[in-house]
């Protein structure tokens, strides 16, 4: 398979972040992993326990030799002239029993960013090559340790902001949509096969099924019964019937697959100065936006992600609207119409100490479409009389139909509601056995399905079954990309150059 990412080479990488951490883990893995190893580790494994291919963890000093020289398979052992780098647990793996089932080694050593680079670039001198984004997966992936869909989900795992993330991301690792996939495919190779009975032999017995018929003594007994080949066109749309309803209930769960795996989209907007950054910071739980009782303070808009319990979101605070706005804030208010189109919820923020008539404040939000959420936001009551407020309450009571909230960002009253809300009606019940999180998951087995109800409108025609096969096989041919059983190259180095460097 000729890879940007391939097997060739002895690869290594930092598998850590750009912040100092306690501890850290370089990745060695190939063909030389362990001779390379050998000329910077102190200690080797134990030989009595390091015979089969359990992996072996040690403590060892590691050493940047003096001088180096590749001698084929062997290198120099540490000479006078060697620096200590650092000292760690090294796990040592002999293949196929690690992560990319190569020789491997990993040096957990302390959580410098410096210091790892020195024990990379140690090794690249020793004839490691740096290993590119997602290469460790990619070579799992071509040795037979993860099929495609788990190596994707090792990069939606690392990605997760969310419990419900996780879980979707760790259902798949465990093989729940490959599960899914295979089943349907073995089921379409044992229908090809038919088929070409069919086609080979038309007219002529190409099953026999065992029917009950009554025997002597009132007992029911098999018999064999030819099976026609109307029959056994029947047999295979029911076949294809329930592969596409299986399927179906896949693709019934996408968006909700979606909504977890990318999360929601808040926009907070409304008038200038009534308090839409201020209620940002507050959702947010600290000041990430700047606010100011100057009307057009956010020319742009701010958006940051969230992960509250099984619910990721991203607010979005954005210009406040009005129609006599300067150029610059003008440029912001369009900005603004757009993000308020893509949101998935708009909080429309009423400052209630302007408000004259509640009714015209309610009707006067921005319009949304059907799958959007619009929320009315009456803040700053902290300026209004008791009386006043009760009055407000009174009204807005009045209208049932809106989603409204009665909120002073400055005290806090109706923040926690606000957030609650968001949580409980915006949270989409645990999908974690319905795996289907990615676009292109979603569009081959769309592809497949499209396959199959031709294969099987085909099959109701009396269409030759040569060209019923050729639908059967466009569809194998969708679930087997899936999985990885047959994709193009480039597709593999679009999804591995998505991952980290280490993983």
């Amino acid at each position: 398979m000729d890879l940007k990412i391939s097997k060739s080479g002895t690869i290594v990488a930092w598998a850590g972040g750009s912040s100092p951490a306690a501890l850290a883990i370089v990745r060695l893995s190939g063909n030389n992993a362990h001779a390379i190893a050998r000329a910077i580790c102190v200690r080797e494994p134990d030989s009595t326990e390091f015979r089969g291919s359990n992996p072996v963890a040690f403590h060892t000093e590691l050493m940047r030799p003096g001088t180096l020289s590749d001698k084929g398979s062997s290198y120099e052992q540490h000479s006078d002239a060697a620096k200590l780098i650092d000292n760690c647990i090294t796990i040592w793996y002999r293949a196929p029993r690690s992560y990319t089932g190569e020789d491997m080694v990993e040096f957990s050593i302390h959580g410098n960013p410096l210091l790892g680079r020195e024990v990379v670039e140690t090794l690249i001198a020793l004839g490691a090559r740096e290993a590119g984004p997602g290469e460790f997966t990619a070579r799992a992936f071509l040795n037979g340790k993860l099929d495609l869909t788990q190596a994707e989900a090792v990069q939606e795992l690392i990605a997760a902001r969310s419990r419900s993330q996780v879980e979707l991301a760790r259902n798949m690792l465990a093989g729940g949509l490959r599960d899914a996939v295979n089943k349907w495919y073995e089921r379409l190779v044992k229908m090809r096969a038919e088929l070409e009975v069919i086609f080979d032999y038309p007219g002529e017995t190409s099953d026999v099924t065992r029917a009950r018929a009554p025997g002597p003594n009132g007992e029911s007994i098999a018999a064999a019964a030819h099976v026609s080949d109307d029959a056994e066109r029947d047999g295979m749309r029911e076949t294809i019937a329930e592969i596409t309803t299986e399927i179906g209930e896949l693709i019934a769960y996408y968006d909700r697959g979606k909504v977890i795996r990318e999360g929601i989209r808040v926009a907070i907007a409304g008038a200038p100065n009534v308090g839409k950054s201020s209620l940002f910071n507050a959702l947010c739980g600290f000041d990430r936006a700047l606010t100011d009782y100057e009307p057009g303070t956010t020319r742009d808009y701010l958006e940051l992600t969230l992960g509250w319990d099984k619910l990721t979101l991203t607010l979005i605070d954005t210009a406040g609207l009005r129609t006599d706005a300067e150029r610059v804030e003008a440029a912001g208010i369009e900005r603004t119409e757009e993000v308020i189109s893509e949101a998935d919820v708009v909080l429309y923020v009423i400052d209630t100490s302007a408000c004259v008539d509640p009714k015209s404040s309610l009707l006067g939000a921005p319009s949304v479409g059907d799958r959007q959420k619009l929320v009315h936001i009456f803040n700053k009551v902290d300026l209004l009389p008791d009386d006043e407020l009760a009055s407000l309450s009174e009204k807005i009571g009045e209208h049932p139909e809106f989603t409204v909230f009665i909120t002073s960002v400055k005290s806090g009253r109706g923040i926690a509601e606000i957030r609650r809300w968001l949580i409980e009606s915006l949270s989409v019940e645990d999908t974690a056995d319905r795996v289907l999180i990615t676009e292109r998951h979603y569009a081959l087995v769309n592809a497949a399905l499209k396959a199959l109800d031709q294969a099987s409108e085909s099959l109701r025609q009396g269409v030759p079954t040569d060209i019923v096969t050729i639908d059967i096989t466009e569809a194998q041919n969708a679930l087997a990309a899936i999985t990885g059983r047959d994709v193009l190259t480039d597709v593999l180095d679009t999804i591995f150059a998505n991952f980290c460097v280490g993983k």
